[in-house]
């Protein structure tokens, strides 16, 4: 149990059981009064009970909104204020801008531009935590942010979060261990103008997620995924991608994925001599699709590796493009032609 707010145990006098309250009331507001000089002593005594109730008022604050209790963190009581406004918010008609900067900020602040979080993640376990919102746009200042673990996103009282970097050279991930990226679960999700490097799936849309990637440079480190779409998602991908290095797939889908989108927006990939390992610049399997959207997808530059691979009743859908629309130098593979269309 904390102290919380308290006196501190090597504090002369101090006691842990709370007093009785010896003041009356009147029907009149009354205030303190100063002394009439320094000399006169006659200005309004402080009695303990008033600074107790004081006490217990914020105590009482801080413990009903859930605050972490840490005495020296001088924001509980303003935490508590905000979480106290959010549950009598109607979450539908506001949404919320938060702020991550990984050189000024700390994940002990409100994520407020003046008090950024360190980390996206701190910022959105805050945010899943404490707000019910129609949208959440997580603002990632310039920098590179060197991660150990995935930056996930589950279910929330959140209807849409935007991640938004401050440019695809600019804000950059790197994840140093064997993991994901960016893996949104069951969510919707924007995200857009980051780099990212990922030893797994840059970015992976999952179970009833809906992703829209655009503006993103992938580097790829041998058995990396660029963007990836699992079973009963939707993985949409636009704008200009630029991809570096090793993949085991570019465009992986168990799911269904969209390149370009419905209204006109185009994808442009851009690859600086990508390699393909062991996969395929475009993988499909476990009943999955990729859907191309009709002119408005370009690749450019050079891929060396196998084109495509549809397994397990997957379609493409190229629209007539022909087998070798995706980049490659070795032909993609099929069970039937109907596959890829």
């Amino acid at each position: 149990m904390t102290d919380l707010l308290g006196l501190g145990t090597n504090t002369s006098n101090a006691i842990t059981t709370r007093p009785a309250n010896g003041r009356s009331y009147g029907s009149a507001n009354t205030w303190f009064k100063d002394c009439t000089s320094a000399a006169a002593q006659d200005g309004t005594a402080l009695p303990a009970d008033w600074f107790n109730t004081i006490l217990a008022q914020l105590r009482t604050a801080i413990v009903t909104a859930g605050v972490v209790q840490n005495n020296a963190d001088d924001t509980m009581l303003w935490q508590a204020m905000v979480q106290a406004a959010l549950q009598n918010a109607i979450p539908t008609l506001k949404s919320f801008d938060f702020y991550v900067n990984g050189t000024t900020g700390n994940d002990g602040n409100l994520g407020t531009q003046n008090a950024p979080f360190a980390s996206v993640q701190a910022a959105i376990t805050y945010v899943s935590n404490f707000f019910s919102s129609q949208k959440i746009t997580i603002h990632v200042a310039a920098g590179t942010y060197n991660l150990q673990q995935e930056v996930v996103i589950n279910s929330s009282l959140i209807a849409n979060w935007e991640i938004a970097g401050a440019g695809q050279a600019q804000t950059i991930f790197n994840f140093v261990y064997q993991t994901n990226g960016f893996y949104f679960n069951n969510s919707n999700v924007v995200i857009h103008d980051i780099g990212i490097t990922a030893p797994l799936a840059a970015i992976y849309a999952t179970n009833a997620a809906n992703v829209y990637s655009y503006n993103i440079n992938v580097t790829g480190t041998g058995q990396s995924i660029a963007f990836g779409c699992g079973h009963n998602a939707v993985h949409q991908i636009a704008g200009t991608v630029n991809l570096n290095g090793t993949f085991s797939q570019v465009f992986g889908s168990q799911g269904l994925m969209y390149l370009g989108t419905n209204n006109n927006v185009p994808l442009s990939c851009v690859c600086n001599s990508v390699s393909i390992g062991q996969g395929s610049f475009a993988y499909v399997t476990n009943l999955g699709e990729i859907y191309v959207w009709p002119g408005t997808v370009a690749f450019s530059g050079s891929v060396t590796g196998q084109r495509f691979t549809i397994a397990d009743n997957s379609i493409i859908y190229t629209f007539g493009r022909g087998v070798n629309f995706f980049p490659g130098t070795v032909a993609g593979t099929y069970y039937t032609p109907q596959q890829y269309t």
